[in-house]
């Protein structure tokens, strides 16, 4: 009743437009890198690909100064920084390489811990990329969460031979079956499921939405089979099932992919290392949908929210 007129004509028009495009503005914006796997040595090869490990530092700095220059909300970079050299020093000088990258993001950064880190001693790659630890939780935007899962956790890599952790990882690898039971991969432990419903649940109780980063990809429609996690199963049963969860992401496989199952999204980001120039995205959050603008061989889709009282 305060409206005169014309602004009564104005916000029908707007309402209009609202029902037909839904949000015009995103809540926030994520950029996103996968599997640089950086390393002073000549190019590889496998399967009729290419693996440009010289380069990629390179490319990286080309997406640090993209996400730096339109001034996105956060980066999430999804493992396998580095990829291993001949000996110890070398690799250090790789990771230092691909960090100095990092240190030039004007904003938050979340990593993902890939196989390919634990070249170097796990506590020593998470303190120089200034990870909290392996697995956490961030507020990446207002009602939005981001879940960074370690799946080199149940793993043989990474561990010592007389730690538990490798012993257990042993065991589990010698009695499962499938193509994604294999020495590279690994998988989430225990302790960290458990921790991963609970963060879950509570996200659902407050209302949030969550994306979901890991570097194994977590069903097997969204990558090649032999690159999952090893209890992806478990993992993508668990995800479905908690409303919160928008989106899943993933590196690991190079050459990328994406399904979704039950109105959940798991989209697996094509590598830098194996991309000829750029491969990185932004990610822009809606409430009603996720915009991926790729760059380079990433692809650009728009994925719409599942609606949280259908699951």
């Amino acid at each position: 009743r305060f409206f005169c007129p014309r602004m009564r004509a104005a916000v029908a028009w707007l309402s209009s437009v609202w029902c037909v495009r839904g949000w015009s503005m995103p809540v926030a914006r994520v950029g996103v890198v996968a599997d640089v796997q950086h390393a002073d040595k000549e190019d590889g090869g496998s399967d009729g690909r290419r693996q440009f490990y010289r380069a990629a530092p390179g490319k990286l700095a080309s997406a640090v100064d993209a996400f730096n220059e339109a001034g996105v909300d956060c980066v999430v970079t999804l493992g396998d920084a580095i990829d291993g050299n001949v000996d110890e020093a070398s690799t250090y000088g790789d990771l230092e390489r691909v960090a100095t990258q990092f240190d030039r993001l004007t904003m938050p950064a979340h990593h993902v811990l890939g196989n390919h880190c634990l070249s170097v001693p796990r506590e020593s790659f998470l303190a120089r990329v200034g990870m909290p630890a392996s697995y956490y939780s961030a507020a990446i935007a207002p009602s939005w969460l981001l879940v960074v899962l370690d799946t080199n956790d149940l793993a043989v890599h990474g561990w010592p031979e007389d730690h538990p952790n490798r012993q257990l990882a042993e065991r589990y690898l010698d009695s499962h079956r499938g193509p994604q039971m294999v020495r590279w991969n690994g998988g989430v432990g225990d302790e960290q499921l458990d921790w991963l419903a609970r963060t879950l649940d509570a996200a659902d109780a407050a209302g949030d939405a969550v994306i979901v980063a890991a570097h194994h990809p977590l069903f097997d429609a969204a990558a090649r089979p032999s690159h999952c996690a090893w209890n992806w199963e478990t993992l993508a049963d668990l995800l479905v099932r908690r409303p919160c969860v928008k989106l899943v992401l993933a590196g690991h496989d190079h050459v990328g992919g994406y399904a979704a199952k039950d109105g959940l999204h798991f989209l697996t980001l094509q590598a830098i290392l194996e991309a000829p120039e750029d491969a990185y995205a932004t990610i822009h959050l809606f409430p009603d949908r996720l915009e991926i603008h790729g760059r380079g061989t990433v692809t650009s889709r728009v994925l719409l929210a599942r609606d949280s009282s259908s699951c």
